[in-house]
Formats: structure tokens, sequence, C-alpha cells
């Protein structure tokens, strides 16, 4: 038989070799690990496409603010992170989860490049790898006075289309963009317009065509063509439904105005 070593060294070594070396494979196994997790969330935050921002588009730019809006595939959170310089300044949230996104980005610097991205449920979008960007106006010193014009959007049910994006066109207009409340309504005043290049307000006679396009909640669409004078109220859409509202009349006065609607289909 052989002796056993008594010296306490060979036998401090013997075992202290393998603990050292389960100790290395413990701290290796845990940081794959950690890695596989924070790859696979990543991987699976990216992977939403439901959430994905869809019809974006950027409206009432002025000298202070803008307003960005978007649909997606399913309810989510909403919010906008935007910068100026590489600084991140504020988001402005949508707390209500909603297929339907619209979000003013407030206390801006007029003449301001600024650049955002859209955050969607648990994920942040950009542009296609980039940033969307903005830049706001000059301040105007031009009276603005109040030009209303307003309607109502509905389904095919004629149930109230609550928080259908309406945007609006002038000729030579920058665009301009609201929400319909929960009974459907929708109001914008046009007095607030300015022209493409944002330095004046945008002009217009009574005459001049106004464009509407409203999009619902599931993807429906719904446009007409109406006459400023003639926009107090739009009358009636339904979603799904293109107008031409060529002989619209309105009613002078203090009461409310109606409408005497001759419905054409434009069908282009």
């Amino acid at each position: 038989h052989r002796k056993r070593s008594s010296n306490p060294i060979m036998m401090k070594k013997v075992h202290s070799i393998p603990t050292f070396l389960g100790i290395i494979l413990l701290i290796i196994g845990v940081a794959v690990g950690v890695f596989y997790v924070q790859t696979r969330q990543t991987f699976d935050l990216s992977a939403s496409p439901q959430e994905t921002p869809k019809e974006v588009r950027v409206t009432n730019v002025d000298d202070a603010s803008f307003a960005v809006s978007w649909t997606t595939d399913k309810p989510t959170f909403g919010y906008v992170t935007y910068e100026r310089a590489e600084a991140l300044l504020a988001a402005d949230a949508q707390k209500p989860k909603s297929l339907l996104h619209h979000l003013t980005v407030k206390d801006l610097d007029p003449t301001t490049s600024y650049q955002f991205k859209i955050g969607s449920g648990e994920n942040l979008f950009d542009n296609g790898g980039a940033p969307y960007k903005t830049k706001t106006g000059p301040t105007l010193d031009s009276e603005k006075t109040n030009d209303m014009v307003f309607g109502t959007v509905v389904d095919k049910n004629d149930k109230p289309s609550s928080g259908a994006l309406v945007y609006l066109t002038l000729p030579g207009a920058a665009p301009m963009s609201t929400t319909a409340d929960l009974d459907g309504s929708w109001a914008y005043n046009l007095s607030l317009a300015r022209t493409t290049q944002l330095k004046n307000l945008a002009t217009y006679t009574k005459d001049a065509v106004l464009e509407v396009y409203v999009l619902g909640d599931k993807g429906q669409v719904s446009t007409a063509k109406i006459a400023v004078s003639a926009a107090k109220p739009v009358p009636k859409m339904v979603l799904g439904e293109n107008y031409n509202f060529g002989n619209t009349k309105t009613i002078k006065g203090d009461t409310l105005p109606s409408s005497d609607i001759d419905f054409t289909k434009d069908d282009k």
C-alpha cells in the first residue's frame, strides 16, 4: 500500500484546482446565459410587426410645436422622444392604448431642426435606420383669426368613429390634422394654416377647395373635397366612402350651420 501524503500543501493543491476551474466555468456560464437572454429579449422586442408605426405623418408645424400621427395593427401605448442637437429633451406620451395615435410635441424653439423617434408599446422606432426629422417655422406677427371648419365621421353602421385621424389640405398650405372626438365630431381652425415653407400664414379664398382625408382604426379611409365656405360643417362622412361636396351650402347667422348636401361619389 502507498502512503497518503501528509503534506498539507499538496492536499490543498489537489482540491483547489477543480474548485478554481468550477468558479471560472460558472462565471462563463452565467455570462453566456445573460448574453443569450438579452439577445433573445432584444430580438423579441424588435420583432413586433403589430406595434410597428404605419402611416407616419408630421403635421401642424408652427414656431413652437408639431404633431406626429401614426397607426398600429394592435392597440398600443404611444409616445415620441425628440432631440435637438443630439440632446434628448422630452417625451410626449399617449396613455390609453390605441390603434390610432396623434401626439403634439410642444414648447419648441422657432426655426430649429428636431429629430424624433416613435415609441410604440415596448419598442422605439426610427425612419428606416435614421431618426424622423422636422423643422419649426419662424414666429409670425400676423394676427390670427377664427376660421373653424368641422364635421362628423361615422362607420358603415352609423356609429361615431372615435379617435379617427383627420387630415386637411389646402392649396399652398402645409399639412394639417386633428382627431375625431367620442361622438365622431372634429374641428380645426384654418386660420392657423401656414404656407408650405412655414414662413407666412396661408392665404386662401372662400372658394378654395379643402380636401379632407379620414383614417379609421381598421384602416378604412374616407375622403372629401369641399369649398372652405361650405365646410361649416362638412357633411357627415362614412368611412370607406369618397365624396365631392360640390353644391353644399351653409346657413349664415348665429345658428349652427347646416347643409343642403349633394352627395357625388368621387372614386378617383
